[in-house]
């Protein structure tokens, strides 16, 4: 299973679409805390998600880099991946300091999430 965490429903959508064509299943939160539950959740079940694609950035709600935190509390091994529409973002410029092990930018191609995918290494 993969995890993936943004507000935007197209977003989700696309990747859901990318991912389910590669022959991953996938589970949709819109927002950090849903994540990070949904996350102890699938874990607890002895189903631990292989990746966990979250978006650095949600108004009104847990962003990424929060929501990376407490997974990796709860999983210090646990596999992340941000997901930013800001490019020059400091916090997708420093990704790998929030415990992130790959970067996708929005919006994507199909070759770079299969590209992200391939070189997480975790």
């Amino acid at each position: 299973f993969i995890l993936l965490m943004d507000d935007e429903s197209a977003v989700l959508q696309v990747l859901q679409d990318i991912l389910g064509e590669k022959g991953f299943a996938t589970v949709t939160v819109g927002e950090g805390s849903a994540a990070v539950a949904k996350y102890k959740e699938y874990y607890l079940q002895g189903n631990p998600f292989y990746v966990s694609c979250l978006d650095l950035t949600v108004p009104g709600g847990m962003g990424g880099k929060e929501a990376a935190a407490e997974i990796l509390a709860f999983d210090p091994g646990a596999c992340l991946v941000a997901v930013s529409g800001y490019s020059v973002n400091a916090s997708a410029a420093r990704y790998t300091a929030y415990g992130f092990s790959g970067f996708l930018k929005k919006p994507f191609l199909i070759e770079e999430v299969e590209e992200c995918l391939k070189n997480l290494g975790c």
